[in-house]
């Protein structure tokens, strides 16, 4: 006896964002997380590497061959080891030529993290390049609960205290037509090293380290995630590795 056919269509596609000089893509779902349902894109998310203008940890100083002393060169290495995109944060106007370089010289995605007036300023003189813009204060769209990509779309942004039942509650919500909840998901898992402050830069603490962002990356991946954001390479690599794995299933 034939078996019935059980797939099924979800109601409709998450909304799809064009990052970069135009050749990166996020978003577009239109299944549950790695669920083939009738057409699942099999597209890895997207990872971005962190980059601080003054990086204050010595976990992460040890893992950058001394290129951390300057974002553009950071922002460069982490191209090099493979990720998608990077996450430069905005301290003062004078980052904002940081930012500009950064663009140019690693051709990557960047999310632009800061405050109101410095997002605003990003935005004005980075022209070039599609960035995601993600204030803290909740001077342009409100604090933490959203991001601005170019000048009118937005991304669902989830930090790892809303992770995982936030992100699979809004991705199925949107699948099934909710018109609020269509947005690209984005999983800031680099809090993880906020909680190891203090740690001596053993090569045993950074493996530790770098495995618990790894599999805090995963879950966020698997729970709907469009993008995650790391600070560790081995995190990055382990994300971009499992998230191939996992869009091939």
């Amino acid at each position: 006896m034939r078996l019935p056919k059980t797939s099924r269509r979800c109601d409709r596609v998450m909304d799809e964002i064009v990052l970069g000089h135009g050749d990166y893509m996020a978003g577009g779902s239109c299944s549950e997380p790695f669920l083939d349902l009738d057409g699942c894109r099999h597209r890895r998310p997207l990872v971005f590497g962190n980059v601080y203008d003054q990086p204050d940890n010595p976990l992460l100083e040890s893992m950058f061959s001394g290129r951390h002393t300057d974002p553009v060169e950071w922002a460069v290495m982490w191209k090099e080891i493979g990720a998608d995109g990077v996450q430069y944060t905005l301290r003062s106007e004078g980052d904002v030529d940081t930012l500009r370089e950064i663009v140019r010289r690693s051709r990557l995605p960047v999310c632009v993290r800061g405050d109101s007036a410095l997002i605003g300023s990003a935005r004005d003189s980075v022209t070039d390049c599609t960035l995601i813009l993600r204030p803290d204060d909740g001077g342009i769209i409100g604090k933490g609960s959203h991001l601005l990509v170019g000048d009118d779309i937005r991304a669902s942004a989830y930090t790892d205290e809303d992770f995982p039942t936030g992100m699979m509650d809004y991705r199925s919500n949107g699948l099934q037509g909710d018109d609020a909840c269509t947005l690209p998901i984005l999983a800031d898992v680099s809090p993880v090293w906020e909680r190891v402050d203090g740690v001596e830069p053993t090569p045993e603490n950074i493996r530790m380290i770098s495995m618990t962002e790894g599999m805090a990356a995963l879950e966020a991946m698997m729970n709907g995630a469009d993008m995650v954001i790391v600070n560790g390479p081995g995190a990055a690599d382990m994300a971009r590795v499992y998230g191939e794995e996992l869009a091939d299933l």
